[in-house]
């Protein structure tokens, strides 16, 4: 597995997952987990994000919405 680090810059810009829009949750369940930028998720499936804490259905439907709406998916 390759191993990505990001900057500052690519977290804070549209890139991180506190610009794209998910709720505070899933912004803390997701950095909780060391993922910081959105196309960390698609190296995750959703059998992986669920068993992340405070990620349940819902959240993993939000994320694939807001994904989708970027032109993405989950691994």
């Amino acid at each position: 597995d390759e191993i990505k680090r990001f900057s500052l810059k690519d977290v804070s810009e549209e890139g991180g997952v506190f610009q794209v829009g998910f709720s505070s949750r899933i912004v803390n369940a997701l950095c909780s987990n060391g993922i910081y930028v959105v196309d960390q998720l698609q190296g995750y499936t959703e059998e992986h994000l669920s068993t992340f804490k405070n990620i349940g259905e819902k959240s993993i439907e939000e994320i694939k919405k807001k994904l989708a709406e970027m032109g993405k998916t989950l691994g």
